[in-house]
């Protein structure tokens, strides 16, 4: 079985809402859909989620874009087995996210052609995924803990709530009155510095169950020293690759990652990831990047392997947008996902949906 042509959707769907982190605000989410279709029929897609301007990262969906317009024509005639490592044929470190797709577009075809779910294809046990929810910054303190219950109501098991200097202390103390229970994180997403230090252990009184990020990508040091506090560090910017890794725990800056398998622009790298972790004893979740149904349901696949013991953030499509691209949308029921047993991510995509939101269509055969 060979690849027999490449289509890519460079699509751009409306937020119901703005999504705030520290990084800037998303109102409208960009992102290219890879379709791969075999010579036998068999269609197969990825998600590379980028954003129009540099954020967490500094790709852009341009960039992206051009990127995949140069190397889609490459994939025509490839054969689909597992001994093809598809990030170290057209892969770029300079561009992880952008390529991302291609690699979870040819997995999902590798999967379906073997006529396996793609979470059995990463061997994964687990049908069902506990997911957490992330909340970004809201426009008032009362908001958030209104968009926090909101999130408790659906059954969800786990919060983080975004957080950034001046942006914190207040809202956790609110959330935590209101819900003294609740397992409760922030995400800094890398806006503290190394003389926060004292701040950041302060806001901990307030059980807090790790906080997420809290300096910059190559900070470990300052990780190191508010692990040591005994304060639990989960590390997600900072882990780009299995050596960012094997760094971070050899320097015991986090007892916790965050594995996005976009950011890392690899499934294979994020297992090599995985395993280390699991062998150290590092607690694991999965992230998100605001995906369609299509990258939300691969990402599902890959966090149902045992090793991620905390609840991984897959937010649903709808919470954020009016329509998911694949029909029935990606589902939720009191806060846990089941994995579909169809073959690859198991789902079908709605191109009428995908069509509505789709800025333009390449075709390459």
């Amino acid at each position: 079985m060979k690849i027999k042509n490449v289509e890519l959707f460079h699509i751009k769907i409306p937020c119901t809402h703005p999504f705030e982190t520290s990084f800037g605000v998303i109102n409208d989410r960009p992102s290219l859909i890879i379709k791969l279709t075999s010579d036998q029929g068999l269609a197969g897609y990825g998600e590379s989620s980028t954003n129009d301007t540099p954020m967490v990262e500094p790709e852009t969906t341009s960039e992206a874009v051009e990127l995949l317009k140069e190397r889609s024509p490459k994939l025509i005639g490839l054969p689909i087995n597992e001994e093809i490592d598809i990030v170290e044929l057209f892969g770029d470190p300079r561009y992880p996210v952008s390529l991302f797709g291609i690699e979870a577009a040819y997995l999902d075809l590798l999967a379906k052609s073997k006529g396996i779910t793609l979470s059995n294809f990463f061997g994964a046990t687990n049908t069902q995924v506990i997911a957490g929810e992330s909340v970004g910054m809201q426009p008032s303190i009362e908001k958030t803990v209104e968009k926090v219950k909101s999130f408790i109501t659906d059954g969800y098991s786990r919060i983080k709530i975004k957080i950034s200097k001046g942006h914190d202390e207040e809202i956790i103390q609110a959330i935590r009155q209101k819900f003294p229970s609740l397992y409760l994180g922030a995400d800094a997403n890398a806006c503290y510095k190394n003389e926060d230090i004292a701040h950041l252990a302060d806001i901990t009184k307030y059980n807090l169950a790790f906080i997420e990020q809290p300096f910059g990508a190559d900070d470990y040091k300052s990780s190191a020293v508010l692990n040591s506090l005994g304060i639990k560090v989960c590390l997600d910017e900072a882990i780009l690759n299995l050596e960012t890794c094997q760094r971070a725990i050899k320097e015991k800056a986090c007892d916790m990652v965050n594995i996005k398998p976009a950011r890392i622009g690899s499934f294979r790298e994020s297992l090599k990831i995985y395993n280390l972790c699991v062998g150290n004893g590092i607690k694991l979740f999965g992230g998100g990047r605001l995906e369609t149904g299509i990258g939300t349901s691969a990402n599902a696949a890959f966090y149902a392997l045992p090793g991620f013991n905390e609840a991984s953030d897959i937010t649903l499509p709808l919470n954020n947008y009016d329509l998911d691209i694949i029909d029935p949308p990606f589902n939720m029921n009191n806060g846990i996902h089941t994995i579909p047993n169809l073959p690859g991510i198991g789902v079908n995509v709605d191109e009428k949906v995908l069509d509505k939101f789709t800025i333009k269509h390449y075709i390459f055969q």
